[in-house]
C-alpha cells in the first residue's frame, strides 16, 4: 500500500465516493442506511430509448473535451480555489440537501445564473467525441503530474446536481435527464486521464449525480428510467487504463530495468540505480537534505539486504560462485526489481476479475506487501504500489448502485403491467430483466413484506459500514 501523499488522496477519494453514496442520509456513518423508494408504477417509456443518461453517436462532435475543461476548471484549481469558494459561498450544502419541493426557486435561479457560461462550456466538452487529457506520467516521477481538473470536477458537478435539482422542481423531467447525462459524459471523461485518482473522482461524480436519478424517480410523474440506466456501460468507469498505467510507474521512474541479469553497467551504474531505486520512497516522502544523505542511506539499505539479495539468486538457480563475482549494487538491484515484479503482478493480477472473485487472492497478496516491509523484499519499490483493491471495489459499488436502482425500476414497470402490485420474486418480473449483482455475480437479495419491496446487497469486507452493503426499501404509491 502506499504511504505516501498520493495514498492519502486515492482513499480520500475511495471514501469521497462512499460518502457520496449516503448523501442526504442522517443515518450513522457506522450503520448502513435504510434507502426508501416511495415510487409510482409506470411502464417503459415509447419510444423505450426516449431517455439517456450519456449522449448518443449521432450528438457525439469532433474534438478533445479535455481542452474546454481545462479552461473553466481552473478558477477551482485546489481546496482553497477562487472558484471553489465563491461556488460553496452561493450554494455551500443548502441547495443539495433541502428537499426539491422546498427549493427557493428564484434564489436557486439566480444563483445558477453565475455559471451559465462553465455550463454551456461543459455541456460542449461533454459531447465531444475524445477527451485526451495528455498526462505526462511517463515521466521519472509520474505520481508529481498535477491534475488541476480534478477540483473543479468535483465542484462542476455538484453545480450540475443544483441545476437539475431545480428542473426537476420545475417538473422539467426532460431537461434534468439532459443536464444529468452532461455529468455522467463528464464523468467518463475525466477517468479518461491515466490515474486511479481520475478513475476515482470520475467515481465520485457518478456517486454525486446518482443521488438526483433516485431525486428525480420519487417524483410523482416521474419516467421509468430502467432502459437510461440499463443502458450506462458496465463498468461506469473502466479502471483498466489506469490500473494498466500505474503499474508501470516503477518502470518509467526507475528506466533501464528490463533485463539486469544481462544489463552491462559499471560497478557505478550499479550503485547509482540502486540509489535511484531507493529515492524513490524518500523523494515521495519530501526527501533528504543533501545527496549526501540520500546515499548514506541507500548504503545502509544495501548492507541489511546484501545476505537475501545473494540468496535469491542462488535459489532462482545461479550458483554462489557466479552470483559472488557479481557487483553487489547489481545483485541488490535484480533482488530488489525481480522480488518487486512478483509483488506487483500478485497484486494486480486479481484486479482484471469481477470484484466478487478479487477477494481472497487480493487479501493475501496485500498481506505479503505488508510482510515484504519487513524482510525487505522488493524494498522500497512495493512501498509505492497503489492501493488498488480499495480502487476496483469503488468502481464495484458504484455498479451495483446503478443495477440497483435499474432494479426498482424494473419494479415500476411490474406493478404498472400487474395493477400496482409487487412481485413476489424478482424472478416474476418478465417485463424486463433484473441485473445481477456486480459485486456477487449473483441476484441482490429480495422480499416482500404487505407492501413493502427490500432489495439488499452483502456488504463488501475491508468497506465502510455506510456503504459496504446495500438495504432498500421499496412501496408502490396507490
Amino acid at each position: 500500500m502506499r504511504t505516501f501523499p498520493l495514498a492519502a488522496a486515492i482513499l480520500a477519494m475511495c471514501w469521497g465516493q462512499a460518502s457520496c453514496e449516503r448523501a442526504l442520509a442522517d443515518d450513522d456513518p457506522d450503520v448502513l442506511p435504510v434507502i426508501k423508494f416511495h415510487v409510482t408504477a409506470r411502464g417503459e417509456p415509447t419510444p423505450a430509448l426516449r431517455y439517456k443518461f450519456l449522449p448518443t453517436f449521432r450528438e457525439l462532435k469532433p474534438g478533445n473535451g479535455a481542452l474546454v475543461y481545462a479552461k473553466v476548471t481552473v478558477p477551482f484549481e485546489g481546496p482553497r480555489g477562487r472558484g471553489a469558494s465563491e461556488m460553496d459561498q452561493r450554494f455551500g450544502n443548502d441547495w443539495l440537501e433541502t428537499p426539491v419541493e422546498k427549493l427557493p426557486r428564484d434564489k436557486v435561479d439566480k444563483d445558477l445564473a453565475a455559471y451559465d457560461y462553465i455550463f454551456a462550456e461543459v455541456d460542449r466538452a461533454a459531447r465531444m467525441a475524445t477527451c485526451d487529457w495528455q498526462l505526462d506520467i511517463r515521466s521519472e516521477k509520474p505520481w508529481d503530474v498535477r491534475l488541476p481538473e480534478v477540483q473543479g470536477m468535483r465542484q462542476i458537478a455538484r453545480a450540475l446536481v443544483v441545476k437539475a435539482r431545480l428542473q426537476i422542481h420545475d417538473k422539467k423531467y426532460d431537461e434534468a435527464i439532459r443536464t444529468l447525462q452532461t455529468g455522467f459524459a463528464m464523468s467518463r471523461h475525466v477517468a479518461e486521464g491515466e490515474t486511479l485518482i481520475n478513475a476515482l473522482v470520475g467515481i465520485a461524480v457518478d456517486s454525486i449525480l446518482l443521488n438526483e436519478v433516485e431525486t428525480l424517480m420519487r417524483a410523482p410523474d416521474a419516467p421509468n428510467l430502467y432502459w437510461a440506466l440499463t443502458a450506462l456501460p458496465r463498468p461506469m468507469i473502466d479502471m483498466r487504463k489506469a490500473l494498466n498505467a500505474e503499474m508501470h510507474f516503477v518502470d518509467f521512474s526507475v528506466g533501464g530495468i528490463d533485463d539486469l541479469r544481462h544489463a552491462d553497467f559499471t560497478p557505478d551504474e550499479w550503485r547509482k540505480l540502486v540509489n535511484k531505486m531507493d529515492r524513490l520512497l524518500i523523494d515521495m516522502n519530501g526527501g533528504l537534505n543533501t545527496a549526501d544523505q540520500s546515499r548514506a542511506l541507500s548504503t545502509m539499505l544495501s548492507v541489511r539486504l546484501y545476505p537475501a539479495a545473494r540468496q535469491w539468486l542462488i535459489d532462482s538457480g545461479m550458483t554462489a560462485e557466479a552470483v559472488d563475482k557479481l557487483p553487489v549494487a547489481q545483485v541488490i538491484a535484480i533482488h530488489k526489481i525481480e522480488s518487486f515484479n512478483r509483488l506487483r503482478d500478485n497484486v494486480f493480477k486479481w484486479m482484471y476479475l469481477p470484484v466478487w472473485q478479487q477477494q481472497p487472492g487480493a487479501r493475501k497478496a496485500d498481506l505479503d506487501i505488508r510482510r515484504s516491509s519487513e524482510t525487505l523484499e522488493g524494498f522500497p519499490l512495493a512501498e509505492v504500489l497503489p492501493a488498488i483493491q480499495m480502487s476496483t471495489t469503488a468502481g464495484a459499488r458504484l455498479d451495483r448502485r446503478i443495477a440497483s436502482l435499474a432494479a426498482v425500476n424494473a419494479l415500476r414497470m411490474h406493478a404498472a403491467a400487474n395493477g400496482g402490485k409487487l412481485p413476489a420474486t424478482l424472478a416474476e418480473i418478465t417485463v424486463a430483466p433484473v441485473l445481477e449483482d456486480p459485486t456477487t455475480g449473483q441476484p441482490f437479495g429480495y422480499s416482500v413484506n404487505g407492501a413493502t419491496a427490500t432489495l439488499t446487497s452483502p456488504p463488501l469486507p475491508n468497506q465502510p459500514v455506510s456503504v459496504a452493503g446495500l438495504h432498500y426499501e421499496i412501496t408502490i404509491a396507490p
